[in-house]
């Protein structure tokens, strides 16, 4: 290198002789860079130059320490120049030529350097330096792209090249704008801006588009370009592809808030640190095990178990995170709190790019409600097993072919086999005659096809000659999707119960026989005809509300002219009442001519030994009419429903009562006396009527006001019948007797008799 003067010139110009004014003119006019830096390394001064050389405005370079900018320091007292580095402000390194001087002391500073500095861009070596940046730039990974202050591009190489699409014949000439996607914020101008002010930008991330349209991002660091004189000509920038980064720490920001929002319990261990500690859990595995994140770090990963957890899927866990490989168990585990809960396990083997084992992930599913249903299914399916094997009846179950697949050992003994298994994948065809086979599988084709059960159907089965008859029952077998998968049915031995049946349904059809004969009798034994009575009219009937019944009326004619008539009711309908009907008719009858009260006292006392055995009693109205005077004497025992409609509409009840037959042993019955006029009618009517009209149970006046307009008999027989019909069916038996007085009597003429009426 050549010796030069200027560190000897500005000694000379600092001395005191020549001021500070000369000093400030030589230090302004060389044009080499200087710098003047105390015994510290603290930059006390430097010139345009210098700023313009390091990229530092005033103020940053004299907060720089030396050491900062040269590659060692203190500099060696020589003024002959040197090849050296500097390092600017934005950390790039560039060759220089340095000498240094030291400066005399005086008495407000001590000794100071004072080093100059000259570009390698100017002198002999500047050659050599370009080609070494040149092949720097050439060479460097780093997008490098110049241009000028407007943000034209004047260099680009071959890094920018790969990185935007375009080559450099491409790019030289436009504008750097050109690497803004449309619609993208302008981070170019603010950056030219800053640059013009001698401002660098460091790693700023932008989004920028590649010539085929992609969008990449970038990491940019931007810089001035400065002349000798320190002024900024030119725009640096440098840009490093980071998409791929960011992409990888967007999926891992992704793949941790899922890991966080997994609804499973997450752990994660390192196998590089002792016993693979725990280093991480997600929210879920701390909700579920009741342990914060801080209380788990670092603790080996069976701190869960407890003294309830089977050490078998526990060693086989072990062996499989020993051998490096997946592996899932379920277990029992235990909460903070020591409540256990099952888990089910799955265990992921982590490996880096070498292959090497670095960590395991556990992924924990509570399954402690799917165990919990599994076990009462087991329960289920167990206590269906041992139902099914001691159900007496037989229950089995078809698939859709109508194939046996399961059945107990009662319907194995229908089907004639000791082995339940022999029947598995057979039908019915296999076991019982056709045409009972082809009736059971049409009810269960049919049973497929509709889904509806068949409920209780009575089926014959014949199976080697045995007949029985069984309550059939087939419901459809579905899966979990609601579909027909198959049926469950079972039967009901009723042989006996038919056989019964057919007993009952035989003896029921010799009994309703025997009623009818019954029935037919009682009609018989009721009135055949009215008595011959002239100036009277005479009608009657029985409806019995069975068959046979309770209820019975009698008129019989005496040698003294007078007619006897009875209306009873025994308590009571059916068979047992009428053979009391017939009895206490017969008695009557036979006291015919005996008079009253007596003959209803000696009735009483023959009757009263049946009627106490057969918890029964009678009602009974019993008459001896005169024709001639119209003189009705009667006795009534317990029954009230009698009463005499006058010509004019008044009614009179006949109210004189005693006790009901059988009832008591003596009883000492006292007759009643009415006079039955020409014109009047005596009305008898026995409960039947009043219980289908419960309105004229008390009103005797409301019965006799329904005859009203009917002029015989008959037709007022017809009218009471009508009335009780009213109400439907009947709920007891009923009879009526109707007795008219004619209005002008021929007593010598004899009127045709009224037939009676009854119901058989």
């Amino acid at each position: 290198m050549h010796e030069i003067d200027a560190p000897a010139r500005l000694a000379e110009a600092s001395a005191p002789v020549n001021g500070a004014a000369a000093y400030r003119m030589l230090l302004a006019s060389t044009p080499d860079a200087v710098l003047v830096v105390d015994e510290t390394g603290r930059c006390l001064d430097a010139n345009a130059q210098a700023l313009g050389l390091l990229g530092s405005s005033r103020d940053q370079l004299l907060q720089r320490p030396a050491a900062e900018i040269f590659e060692s320091w203190p500099p060696r007292i020589d003024q002959t120049w040197v090849t050296g580095e500097v390092r600017r402000e934005d950390d790039i390194r560039i060759p220089v030529h340095i000498a240094s001087s030291l400066l005399p002391e005086t008495a407000d500073a001590g000794p100071r350097f004072v080093v100059f500095l000259r570009s390698l861009h100017e002198g002999s070596g500047a050659e050599a330096a370009w080609a070494r940046l040149a092949s720097i730039v050439t060479s460097s990974p780093a997008a490098i792209i110049g241009s000028d202050l407007d943000g034209v591009i004047v260099s680009w190489n071959p890094a920018a090249e790969r990185l935007y699409g375009y080559t450099t014949a491409e790019a030289i000439g436009e504008s750097i704008r050109m690497l803004v996607p449309p619609g993208g914020k302008d981070t170019i101008s603010p950056a030219l801006e800053r640059v013009r002010r001698g401002e660098s930008l460091r790693n700023v991330e932008v989004e920028r588009m590649t010539r085929d349209g992609r969008r990449i991002v970038t990491s940019v660091s931007v810089s001035p370009v400065l002349d000798t004189s320190g002024r900024v000509v030119a725009v640096s920038s440098i840009a490093y592809d980071i998409t791929a980064l960011r992409d990888a720490e967007q999926a891992l920001r992704l793949r941790n808030r899922a890991v966080s929002a997994a609804p499973n319990g997450v752990v994660i261990t390192d196998t590089t640190l002792p016993y693979s500690r725990i280093v991480d859990v997600n929210p879920a595995f701390e909700a579920m095990t009741g342990y914060t994140r801080e209380e788990v770090i670092g603790r080996e990963f069976g701190f869960l178990r407890g003294p309830g957890t089977d050490p078998a899927p526990l060693q086989r866990l072990v062996e499989g995170i020993s051998a490096g490989r997946d592996v899932t168990e379920t277990l029992l585990n235990y909460r903070k709190d020591g409540t256990p809960y099952w888990v089910e396990l799955r265990v992921a083997a982590v490996r880096d790019e070498a292959g090497v084992l670095t960590h395991f992930v556990g992924i924990q599913t509570d399954v402690t409600a799917s165990r919990a249903a599994e076990e009462a299914l087991a329960r289920e399916r167990d206590l269906l097993k041992a139902v099914m094997a001691h159900l007496p009846d037989p229950v089995y179950v078809k698939d859709t072919a109508s194939r046996f697949i399961r059945l107990n050992q009662a319907t194995a003994q229908t089907l004639g086999i000791a082995d339940p298994e022999q029947a598995i994948g057979k039908s019915d065809a296999d076991f019982f005659p056709e045409s009972l086979a082809r009736e059971y599988l049409a009810d269960e084709q049919r049973l497929f096809a509709t889904g509806e059960p068949m409920l209780n159907k009575p089926e014959r089965q014949s199976v080697m000659g045995n007949q029985r008859w069984v309550l059939a029952t087939k419901a459809p077998l579905r899966d979990a999707a609601g579909q027909i998968i198959g049926l469950v049915g079972s039967n009901r031995d009723i042989t006996e119960q038919i056989l019964l049946q057919e007993e009952r349904d035989r003896l029921h059809a010799e009994l309703e026989a025997e009623i009818q004969r019954a029935a037919k009798v009682q009609a018989q034994l009721l009135p055949q005809a009215a008595p011959d009575v002239p100036g009277y009219d005479f009608a009657g009937i029985c409806l019995p509300a069975r068959q046979v019944g309770g209820d019975f009326f009698d008129w019989v004619s005496t040698p003294d002219g007078r007619v006897r008539v009875s209306l009873g009711d025994v308590m009571g309908k059916g068979l047992p009442a009428s053979l009391l009907t017939a009895t206490a008719r017969a008695a009557l009858r036979s006291l015919a001519e005996a008079p009253l009260p007596g003959a209803i006292d000696t009735v009483n006392r023959v009757l009263y030994p049946d009627l106490v055995q057969s918890d029964s009693f009678i009602t009974l109205f019993h008459a001896s009419l005169d024709p001639a005077t119209g003189r009705l004497t009667y006795v009534d025992a317990g029954h009230g429903m009698a009463l005499i409609q006058r010509r004019d509409g008044e009614v009179e009840p006949l109210r004189q009562r005693g006790l009901p037959l059988g009832v008591q042993e003596e009883t000492a019955y006292r007759a009643g006396v009415a006079m039955v006029q020409p014109g009047d009618t005596l009305v008898l009517y026995s409960d039947g009527l009043p219980d289908a009209r419960p309105d004229l149970q008390l009103d005797p006046a409301g019965v006799a006001a329904r005859l009203d307009g009917a002029h015989n008999a008959a037709a007022k027989l017809e009218r009471l019948v009508a009335l009780a019909a009213e109400a439907g069916a009947r709920p007891d038996d009923l009879t009526l007797v109707v007795i008219r007085r004619e209005e002008a009597m021929a007593a010598l003429a004899a009127a045709p008799a009224t037939p009676e009426r009854s119901s058989r």
